[in-house]
């Protein structure tokens, strides 16, 4: 199966659900012994997968990408790989629906990853959207589910101070990062405050033509 394939695929699919024989083409699948020195059978296929949908990728493509992080996921805890996790990030956050902020928080806080930790920025906790609607809609779900809330604990008080010490301008973020993967007319940095200023923003210089992503230190 080729990565067009398999997102024609999902995307003709009725169901937010992904049938096990496709998820098996790209789900993650390390070599034995299990441990840091494994290698991820499927990792190329769904380094493919990811890149074929920077081009053309809408919320119809939500269950095949919240799959492939799911799957990032799991090859982040057990071999310490992540080439995708920013990318797919990215296209959360581009699309925008407020549930994903748990997704990225994972990543970003709960893997405990030093690499994810420093250079994922904060501003993709807000799926792109406005900071006290995610605020609200992260409080009114801890408030409906008390283990959703012990799960993500911490999660709200991330959010607060993104709002109150925000690394960036919203507006200028969403500017910078969709130029980072697309280009830019005018290469523009976002506005910092330098004290919170994330290790991606001082060091990855956007081009209109994209080379090897900064964070893929494989391949």
């Amino acid at each position: 199966m080729t990565p067009n394939e398999l997102i024609a695929q999902t995307r003709l699919l009725e169901t937010s659900e992904i049938p096990k024989y496709l998820v098996d083409t790209f789900a993650f699948n390390p070599t034995e012994p299990l441990g840091e020195t494994s290698n991820d059978l499927n990792v190329d296929f769904r380094i493919a997968v990811v890149e074929e949908l920077l081009s053309d990728f809408s919320k119809k493509d939500l269950a095949l990408i919240r799959q492939l992080y799911k799957q990032e996921l799991a090859c982040e805890r057990l071999i310490w790989r992540h080439d995708n996790i920013y990318q797919l990030s990215y296209y959360l956050f581009e699309l925008g629906q407020l549930e994903d902020c748990f997704l990225i928080y994972e990543a970003k806080y709960q893997i405990r990853h030093m690499d994810i930790a420093m250079m994922m920025d904060r501003e993709m906790l807000t799926v792109g959207q406005d900071i006290d609607e995610v605020i609200s809609f992260v409080s009114q779900k801890f408030k409906d589910n008390s283990q959703l809330e012990q799960k993500y604990e911490g999660l709200l008080t991330e959010l607060e101070d993104l709002k109150y010490n925000p690394d960036s301008d919203p507006e200028d973020y969403k500017k910078f990062i969709k130029g980072y993967y697309f280009g830019h007319e005018t290469q523009l940095s976002p506005k910092v405050n330098e004290k919170n200023s994330q290790a991606f923003i001082n060091h990855v210089s956007p081009t209109i033509e994209r080379k090897k992503p900064w964070w893929k230190f494989w391949n």
